[in-house]
């Protein structure tokens, strides 16, 4: 089943449904992802923003995710690749609408997503990385269907809503990498309400006392994620000036 929408940076001139120079190094940067790592099914879901009439957007939103399903076969994804549009009707959601313009607004709302079918499974990849003779790896999974300050899924379209299948992938994930040997305690695997800032980083803090140089550390996240403007040096995000973040359980939208 969909775990829900995950933010895909291949964003659309205004009326376009073409990828220009910028969305066709990004859409490859997707091929590439969903290569390596064998997704077999997926949705990619075209939108736009509030200029126009519905049915033009509609049909808009649609043509756009058929060009990137088009984009992704011919660079190989053989994954089922389903296509929907959402023309206006689900605009991003962003943490604090009065940093941006409306024309950056708009800007972000012409975008795809794309809705998983199926975990992506991590533990092939885990076993086989290479790390030196006697060197630790440490992970920390974390999961979030339940926001402490969202509404229940399915939400009303403009509302924050949980998510279904976010802990599921989480569960998953820390299943792989303890049956690859990584030091996974429960404290360092939180769902849902002990998914909370407090938590990761009480966490966070005791994994990095305990590694040493040589040795690697692996998080996951499954949840919310969004994007804020670029506010702290060095300020490296040249294609867009955002930076992405991700939201645990206790994020509260009103109090960013």
């Amino acid at each position: 089943k969909s775990v829900g929408a995950v933010y895909l940076p291949i964003r659309f001139a205004f009326g376009s449904a073409d990828l220009d120079t910028a969305g066709i190094r990004e859409a490859e940067t997707v091929a590439n992802f969903l290569l390596s790592n064998k997704v077999h099914q997926l949705t990619v879901v075209g939108h736009t923003d509030e200029v126009g009439s519905e049915a033009f957007n509609l049909d808009l939103s649609l043509r756009r995710a058929q060009t990137v399903k088009h984009f992704l076969i011919a660079k190989g994804v053989t994954a089922q690749i389903h296509v929907d549009g959402k023309g206006e009707s689900e605009p991003p959601k962003l943490v604090d609408y009065s940093i941006y313009s409306e024309e950056e607004r708009r800007a972000i709302a012409r975008r795809v997503e794309l809705a998983k079918h199926q975990a992506l499974v991590l533990i092939a990849a885990l076993c086989v990385w290479g790390v030196p003779v006697g060197a630790a790896q440490f992970g920390m999974v974390v999961g979030v269907d339940d926001y402490r300050h969202f509404q229940p899924f399915p939400a009303p379209v403009g509302e924050l809503s949980d998510l279904e299948g976010a802990v599921n992938d989480a569960e998953r994930i820390a299943a792989s990498m303890r049956r690859a040997g990584i030091d996974l305690p429960d404290d360092r695997f939180l769902t849902d309400e002990r998914a909370n800032v407090d938590n990761f980083l009480a966490g966070w803090r005791a994994m990095t006392a305990k590694a040493q140089a040589g040795d690697t550390i692996i998080v996951s996240f499954s949840g919310h994620g969004g994007q804020e403007r670029e506010v702290a040096e060095p300020f490296d995000e040249k294609t867009d000036g955002l930076d992405e973040t991700i939201m645990f359980h206790d994020f509260d939208p009103s109090n960013p």
